[in-house]
């Protein structure tokens, strides 16, 4: 069988062939203006059964961009709040952290691990393949106030043992829903593990 012709280059021509890496379409170009809108929306859907979170949020969004408060905290652990799946680790960890009754110190080695596991699941899903900017805004900047606000409750509980119960269960059956086994999992430096 006859081989493809191929030129022949002197060696000093050859160059390695670029790798085309996967288009990360977990990331967005903020746009400030929706940022204060879909924040006043998230506090204005929470008012009714979460009053004192609302008033919380309220009162530190007179203070100035909530989210970019949010992005200070995220800075050292190598992540952002203009992508899908760094927002996505803040609010897993929070709600892990509330299921467990307890917070942690998430140091960047473990961030950067569940930010991978977070990738590859949002990615796998192609629900955001298509989704535009605004799209992917509204659901990281939504996941990113329910974790502040699961911080906060945690912090107002966290001395009393049956509010603290409650909380745990309450964001337990929550997960379930979304298909998270919260009370099944441990964080760990290379990112959630089921429990033995």
């Amino acid at each position: 069988m006859m081989q493809p012709s191929v030129p022949v280059r002197e060696s000093s021509e050859l160059r390695p062939v670029p790798v085309v890496e996967a288009v990360d379409y977990l990331s967005f170009k903020p746009d400030l203006a929706l940022r204060k809108q879909f924040t006043q929306q998230f506090v204005e859907r929470i008012q009714e059964q979460n009053p004192v979170g609302a008033e919380t949020l309220s009162s530190l969004q007179a203070q100035g961009d909530i989210i970019e408060s949010i992005q200070t905290t995220l800075n050292a652990k190598g992540l952002t709040v203009t992508h899908l799946a760094d927002a996505y680790v803040v609010w897993w960890v929070s709600m892990w952290q509330a299921a467990q009754g307890k917070t942690t110190v998430l140091e960047r080695e473990t961030a950067q691990a569940v930010k991978e596991q977070a990738t590859k699941a949002l990615l796998n899903t192609g629900v955001f393949k298509d989704a535009n900017d605004s799209t992917k805004q509204e659901l990281a900047e939504t996941l990113l106030l329910q974790a502040l606000l699961l911080d906060a409750a945690l912090e107002q509980v966290k001395s009393d043992p049956l509010l603290l119960e409650q909380l745990s269960e309450s964001v337990i059956n929550e997960a379930k829903q979304s298909g998270l086994e919260l009370d099944k999992m441990l964080l760990t430096p290379n990112g959630f593990v089921p429990t033995s």
